[in-house]
């Protein structure tokens, strides 16, 4: 099914089977694969879109295929709100930093991942922890033997630090 009928609303299509409780609609392909529950529906869906979103190039070309959850056939839609803690997990959405250059994962207190509820809050332990700020922002291990450690530390060095000018008596500097 393509176009611009709406999944939602008062002139919603039904993609699906009534007779059908749960089910997932793999659009393009435009597959209906039945689901004894919600749940396993939301997870079928979840691996789909996440696969599907990774190996998307953005490039127009590249088809798009999604996953939508299906209760007798219309698009489910939940009845309220996601809670913060619905049922027995709690979700959090946190960052851990990791190398750009190796993809060292921070742990230099030897406690495993450590994740932080921001970004700032990540990089500033980082930096704590002797790693490295360069001037664009991204922040490196302590890596001292890696020859591309060294010259990005060495590059923004030079960049946030640039050699003294010596200044002559009676000499007006030139405009930079």
């Amino acid at each position: 099914m393509t176009g611009t009928t709406p999944l939602f609303g008062p002139n919603r299509i039904r993609p699906g089977y009534e007779d059908t409780e749960w089910s997932v609609w793999i659009t393009g392909m435009d597959d209906i694969l039945n689901q004894p529950d919600l749940t396993t529906a939301l997870m079928v869906a979840a691996e789909h879109n996440a696969m599907a979103l990774s190996i998307h190039d953005g490039s127009p070309l590249t088809p798009n295929t999604w996953a939508i959850v299906l209760h007798h056939g219309y698009a489910w839609q939940r009845p309220q709100p996601a809670a913060e803690q619905s049922g027995p997990y709690t979700v959090h959405m946190v960052v851990e930093i990791r190398c750009p250059l190796c993809s060292y994962v921070l742990d230099e207190e030897g406690e495993g991942v450590q994740c932080y509820p921001t970004e700032e809050g990540a990089r500033q332990s980082a930096i704590g922890q002797g790693w490295t700020e360069l001037v664009d922002g991204r922040v490196i291990c302590m890596d001292d033997l890696d020859e591309e450690h060294i010259n990005a530390r060495a590059e923004s060095e030079a960049i946030k630090n640039p050699p003294k000018r010596e200044e002559i008596p009676g000499q007006e500097a030139l405009p930079v």
